[in-house]
């Protein structure tokens, strides 16, 4: 099955990158999928891209002085 997303690996011995790689699925884990019902694989999948819209567009980063990635 074809969801639209391509595997991506953190660089070897990069614990900085692997420590953002998981702080980004800690985050996305407990402000999206936590909160959500959610009765099976195919319903995560078909709200992916409407979450990472928000997350991209709406979502407050701590990184960057609460700030969003996107701006309006």
């Amino acid at each position: 099955m074809d969801i639209g997303m391509e595997p991506c690996s953190t660089p070897v011995r990069s614990p900085q990158s692997n420590g953002m790689a998981e702080a980004f699925v800690k985050t996305f884990k407990r402000d999206y999928v936590s909160v959500n019902p959610l009765p099976d694989a195919m319903t995560v999948i078909a709200q992916l891209s409407s979450w990472f819209e928000h997350y991209n567009a709406l979502h407050p980063h701590k990184a960057l002085g609460i700030a969003r990635l996107v701006s309006s």
